[in-house]
């Protein structure tokens, strides 16, 4: 049947991770996207995900999950057995490319890898128009990664200094890196960010009637203000009475800055700071928060929404050592529950919080740095102002998923495919 401008418009995102009930925030944010989605008939919305077995997952009629079998996944490569989310390395992608024949309009959510080499090379054949938006700092990531790689597995006669010092092979490879997502950008009919730097690159690569922003959105049934229970929180956990609460979320990995974090924590214990960190997650870092912050942490694993909801209206403050982040779906949440945030000023988060009054930031990428924050956050417990201050600022930034996916995502869509 011939499509119309009044047919529904058909598009398919490409999230070139694994699908999984544990999967970090890029994977959430499409989760929660298709959600929303069902409540929108005018919209055919098929999210790809890799994943170790091929399924299809309808979420409604017109809202469907994808899972493909990887062509070359990074979990083949042992050396890189340590990365966050494991993604398909191959070139090209044949059951993917079945599947975008369909397409009104292709959505890539990264620009590096097989999803999205894919789809370039269905667009050039089709001429279905691109759209891309930006989610993690990838370049960054990049060079962080290799360099943790290097110093991991090359640790032998200062071969991984000479590699890293020398060479200078982390930023080569971030170089190609961001290379390579000018090549993906310039070839999109449309671009999205979040961050002010990411829209700073992408106006290199597109002109600036074809950029705009994307935001994530806030579950408000989930999030929203409330008072935990921190006695009961205190006996599940052991945390004294007594203890600054501090709250992380995400993977316990180098790429979260996780172990900045626990040096702060160590450093603030030792000068005498009751402070308790619950890290909700998983990640090589859990052993280590365990050995050396013992009975003043506790590695909560993976939680459900509800559950974080519940910890987030009993803790004192969340804090966000990252400085990579483009958005953080997390802090979003925590904000809307009433908890302040401790954020890098480098995160995405960071820009908002300022001088709203509904946290603090930390400028300095170090465990002397943290550790003041923690002290500082300390004489503001019970500060009923940066629970609504926070509450506020997350209320003006953050929309719900249904209104982040109506208002910055269907125009795009719609707008691309009118000028195909």
């Amino acid at each position: 049947m011939r499509k119309t401008a009044q047919s529904p418009v058909n598009v398919h995102v490409l999230v070139d991770l694994e699908w999984s009930p544990q999967a970090g925030g890029h994977v959430k944010c499409w989760e929660r996207f298709a959600e929303a989605a069902i409540k929108v008939p005018d919209l055919d919305l098929t999210v790809h995900f890799s994943g170790e077995k091929a399924q299809t997952r309808q979420l409604s009629s017109h809202v469907k999950f994808e899972i493909h079998e990887p062509v070359f996944s990074t979990r083949r490569i042992p050396f890189l057995g340590h990365v966050p989310d494991h993604t398909d390395m191959g070139q090209f992608h044949p059951e993917l490319a079945r599947h975008l024949m369909t397409a009104d309009v292709i959505h890539t959510t990264d620009a590096f890898f097989a999803f999205a080499r894919t789809a370039e090379r269905l667009a050039a054949q089709t001429l279905v128009p691109l759209v891309h938006s930006v989610h993690t700092d990838s370049v960054a990531y990049s060079e962080l990664f290799t360099r943790t790689t290097l110093e991991e597995k090359f640790n032998i006669l200062k071969l991984n200094r000479f590699l890293v010092d020398k060479l200078r092979v982390p930023q080569r490879i971030a170089g190609l890196m961001q290379m390579r997502l000018n090549k993906h950008q310039s070839l999109c009919a449309h671009v999205m960010t979040s961050r002010e730097e990411d829209r700073q690159v992408a106006m290199r690569n597109v002109s600036p009637d074809k950029l705009s922003t994307l935001r994530i959105g806030i579950d408000r049934t989930v999030f929203k203000a409330q008072r935990g229970d921190r006695t009961k929180l205190n006996e599940k956990y052991n945390i004294p009475d007594d203890a600054l609460l501090v709250v992380f979320v995400g993977r316990l990995d180098e790429g979260k800055n996780i172990y900045v974090l626990i040096d702060a924590v160590e450093r603030a214990l030792r000068e005498g700071l009751p402070v308790f960190l619950i890290a909700a997650g998983i990640g090589p870092a859990a052993n280590v928060i365990e050995q050396r912050l013992h009975e003043n942490a506790a590695c909560v694993g993976f939680l459900a929404p509800h559950e974080l909801a519940e910890i987030y209206g009993s803790a004192d403050f969340m804090v966000l050592p990252s400085h990579v982040e483009t958005w953080s779906m997390v802090a979003a949440e925590a904000m809307a529950c009433g908890l302040p945030v401790i954020a890098a000023a480098q995160s995405g988060v960071g820009r908002f919080i300022g001088d709203s009054h509904a946290g603090e930031l930390v400028h300095e990428d170090s465990a002397r740095a943290w550790a003041q924050a923690l002290h500082q956050a300390d004489g503001l417990r019970g500060n009923t102002n940066l629970r609504d201050n926070a509450m506020l600022l997350a209320g003006e930034h953050f929309p719900t998923w249904l209104e982040a996916l109506q208002e910055d995502l269907i125009p795009v869509w719609q707008a691309v495919r009118k000028r195909r």
